[in-house]
């Protein structure tokens, strides 16, 4: 593991100690009563035996923030009220900002384990800092893991990258091998268990692809890591969909359970009586996306690797910051059926490009600027002026008077002006530091200057 850096341990260490001080015994408090019943189905119920240790008990407003933790001690419980909770929270930000820690330990890790080391000192007698307890829990937490994120509504013939992560296919013979390779870890009287869970598997998840990602990392930092890591994937990959050109479609791939597929369901009622059931997709989605080997090659060729390269970069720009989120932003509206909804991502992802600052004038400068990097002539220039004016308009009424726009070959016009805008920000990534001199460049080439940019 990377060493900590000694003023940084000394600091943490001493500040670890004054949170002891804040420590106080107070009565249990009273054990809350729901104002109704449930008609739920309990999805498990649990037995006394179910619970090894109760280490740590957290109270947590309705919004479910935390607000005290607390231990046990005898009758009473040990811990930290309203007041004296904001101290512990400092030290785990401290401690997020410790480059060794950074990617290794959650939040909820930090959380927890800063706790069980004030109740150790105070309580079981551990007389070792904070910083040594926590590197003990590394050595005993953290490991190299493989993390396979399944994606709704994709099949992949073969792997490929995108960035530093993987897009694989789950088969049968992957989750038949981890079936095989788990029996030997299970108990005899659990195995028709493992088997009913792996069955589960099976039907939820085989045949998808999955964002396949490397982490080094305890268990809930290694599933933060590779959650951002894969939705920043797939968002990269439905930049390539039928859905980031048309917008009468939705692309429906998304990590498997957080997909926006809206369909209605009924129960239907005649004369008291059970009459059928109903289903019925609320929105027009470009369905299952199969990526043969072919269609794999073309979306590279289309600019995937180049696109996905931004994501690796250690130490980008400015502007090839905001170039990924821009790109990242505008996939997201592949997966919204809302017309209104979907200018309002596309928008603001050519904002965030196309605009110096908030002062200037949002759709003349952002029409212009589009019209000299996506098109050529003075009539493509000047329809595509008048097709962002349009589109602001329709994205007006739809914020500030509730219309709804249904005007889908003006935003299909600028869908293809938008792609465009963006494939050019993403080509000279790395001719400009800023989006300031981005903009600028344009401005000069407006007035006759010599096009300063590829695309």
């Amino acid at each position: 593991m990377d060493s900590i850096h000694p003023e940084a341990r000394r600091n943490i260490n001493e500040r670890a100690l004054a949170l002891l001080e804040t420590f106080r015994r107070y009565k249990p408090p009273p054990t809350g009563k729901p104002k109704f019943p449930s008609e739920r189905i309990p999805a498990a119920v649990l037995a006394d035996d179910d619970f090894i240790d109760v280490r740590i008990l957290t109270v947590a407003d309705p919004y479910g923030r935390t607000l005290a933790k607390f231990y046990h001690h005898g009758s009473a419980m040990v811990g930290l009220k309203e007041e004296d909770y904001p101290d512990l929270s400092k030290i785990v930000g401290a401690l997020q900002k410790v480059a060794a820690l950074r990617n290794r330990l959650s939040e909820t890790f930090l959380e927890d384990h800063v706790f069980l080391w004030c109740r150790g000192r105070l309580r079981d007698g551990y007389t070792g800092t904070l910083i040594d307890y926590l590197e003990m829990q590394i050595s005993a937490d953290v490991h190299p893991r493989t993390v396979w994120a399944p994606i709704s509504s994709l099949e992949v013939e073969h792997e490929f990258t995108i960035g530093d992560s993987r897009i694989c296919p789950i088969t049968a013979q992957f989750l038949n091998d981890l079936e095989l390779r788990s029996e030997g870890a299970v108990a005899p009287e659990d195995r028709e268990h493992s088997r009913a869970y792996f069955q589960s598997l099976r039907q939820k998840m085989q045949g998808h692809a999955a964002v396949v990602v490397e982490t080094d990392a305890e268990p809930v930092r290694a599933f933060e890591l590779a959650m951002a890591k894969a939705e920043a994937a797939i968002g990269i990959l439905r930049l390539f969909s039928q859905a980031a050109l048309d917008p009468g479609l939705i692309c429906p791939c998304a990590l498997l359970g957080t997909e926006h597929l809206p369909i209605a369901r009924a129960v239907l009622v005649a004369n008291g009586q059970f009459a059928g059931a109903r289903s019925q997709s609320a929105s027009k989605s470009m369905g299952h996306w199969r990526l043969d080997a072919d269609l794999i090659r073309e979306i590279k060729g289309a600019g995937l690797d180049d696109t996905a390269a931004l994501i690796k970069l250690q130490k980008p720009t400015a502007f090839q910051t905001v170039v990924l989120a821009s790109h990242l932003r505008y996939s997201k509206s592949t997966m919204v059926d809302d017309l209104g909804d979907r200018l309002v991502y596309m928008l603001t992802a050519l904002e965030s490009l196309y605009l110096k600052d908030g002062s200037e004038q949002i759709g003349q400068n952002l029409g212009e600027r589009l019209a000299f990097t996506t098109a050529h002539t003075a009539d493509e220039r000047e329809k595509v002026i008048r097709n962002v004016k349009a589109i602001y308009k329709f994205r007006s009424n739809y914020l500030h008077h509730g219309a709804t726009i249904s005007e889908r070959h003006e935003i299909g016009d600028f869908m293809m002006t938008a792609y465009n805008g963006l494939e050019v920000a993403r080509r000279n990534n790395e001719n400009f530091p800023s989006v300031e001199e981005f903009c600028s460049a344009v401005d000069r080439y407006k007035l006759g200057g010599v096009r300063p940019f590829r695309g």
